[in-house]
């Protein structure tokens, strides 16, 4: 009579490639989920700025996005119509809230710009920053060699940089 299984020397060689399969895995499987995260924040970022330019535009009003955080921009954000036609004022009464984004962003992220806790659009879309442009840096421990900008030209254009010389701008 023949009998069908495994042997135990068998299941335990099976157990011990597989033990060296998710070994050698798991390192880069932590990679990938860290660049997951920082993309994410990016995103998240990217499309707040979009969508406070597209309001300015469509409302033809200054809209200012506030950090939670000050500096801390991974705190939470705020988009707001800002009764201040120079803008890059805190959120009053008089303002129309627009969206706001509670809690961390992300725990493992930060994010900075280059000391701004406000970043203002024109009615016609352009950047209310004086003149100047505004890059905003999203890294995690691992510092900028992993990291990621958002640069916002004078014109309003924000663009995706993965050139990043320092986590804090």
């Amino acid at each position: 009579m023949k009998q069908r299984g495994f042997t135990l020397i068998e299941l335990m060689v099976t157990v011990v490639v597989l033990a060296i399969l998710v070994t050698v895995a798991l390192p880069g499987f932590n990679t990938m989920i860290d660049n997951q995260r920082i993309q994410s924040t990016q995103r998240t970022m990217l499309s707040a700025i979009n969508l406070a330019r597209s309001e300015a535009t469509h409302r033809n009003q200054t809209v200012t996005i506030a950090s939670a955080g000050g500096a801390d921009w991974e705190d939470g954000i705020s988009i707001y119509t800002d009764n201040d036609a120079g803008g890059n004022t805190a959120f009053t009464g008089a303002d129309t809230l627009i969206k706001d984004i509670s809690g961390a962003i992300s725990d493992a992220v930060t994010v900075r710009t280059d000391g701004n806790a406000f970043i203002s659009f024109q009615g016609n879309g352009m950047l209310n920053e004086a003149g100047n442009t505004v890059t905003m840096a999203i890294c995690d421990e691992r510092g900028p060699a992993f990291g990621r900008a958002i640069n916002i030209s004078r014109v309003g254009r924000a663009s995706v940089s993965t050139d990043i010389a320092s986590c804090t701008p």
